[in-house]
This record gives C-alpha cells, sequence and structure tokens, in this order.
C-alpha cells in the first residue's frame, strides 16, 4: 500500500510539474570560499545585501543561503522562473555593487557557478 501512496505522490508531482507554464524552474547555485579574516557575521550580512538587487529583477523567485561550517562553503542558490529570467538576472547581478562585495571576500575571483534546470521534484509521502 505504501508504495502505490509513493507512486500515486510521484504521479501526482509530475502532473503538476508539468501543468506549469511550460517552463522548468531554474536555479543558479554558486560556491564561495570566503577569506579567512572575513567573520561568518560580515560575509552574510555581505551576501544578504545582493536581496534588494534581486527583488528588483524580473523572474527571481527565491534564494537560500547555505553555509557548510565543516568545508567553510558558503552556497547561494537563486531559484528563478525559467532559463532566460536566469540568464538576464545574472548579468543584472553581475553589475551590482553588492555582488561586487561578495568577489571582494572570496578567495578565489572565480567562483563555481552551475544553472540547471530542475527536472524533477519530489516531496516525502504524508
Amino acid at each position: 500500500m505504501k508504495i502505490l501512496v509513493a507512486m500515486a505522490s510521484i504521479f501526482l508531482s509530475a502532473q503538476a510539474f508539468a501543468a506549469q507554464s511550460g517552463r522548468p524552474d531554474v536555479y543558479t547555485t554558486r560556491f564561495y570560499n570566503v577569506k579567512s579574516d572575513v567573520t561568518f557575521e560580515a560575509a552574510k550580512k555581505d551576501f544578504d545585501a545582493l536581496n534588494p538587487a534581486l527583488a528588483k529583477i524580473k523572474g527571481f523567485e527565491k534564494r537560500n543561503l547555505f553555509y557548510d561550517k565543516e568545508q567553510k562553503v558558503w552556497i547561494d542558490q537563486i531559484k528563478w522562473k525559467h532559463i532566460d529570467a536566469a540568464k538576464s538576472g545574472e548579468k543584472a547581478l553581475a553589475g551590482d555593487p553588492a555582488f561586487t562585495n561578495l568577489s571582494k571576500i572570496s578567495e578565489s575571483k572565480s567562483n563555481p557557478v552551475y544553472q540547471a534546470e530542475r527536472v524533477t521534484e519530489y516531496d516525502a509521502p504524508k
């Protein structure tokens, strides 16, 4: 019975996904190693300073910021409505002073960046 419920959940999620606008969500994910002399609080403040610029960009939906304490890596994930919004949004962010500040506190001038379309979504069965 549990298998049937799980399969139904997957099927309904897939149907809901397919019923969307026909353009899948896109996530931009960046990884940052912040310089050792920058405190957690200062880094978080610099990351949060990007939010007002994001709020003005058409197609922006959500942002999640993660911090891996063991590896001391910041993971910045931005959700866009579709790939075109992600591409134009990234260009708009690149010129923003808050984004420039992130480059200044980063150990590397080229942080790994990934733009990927969501191909599936699965929620835990209830």
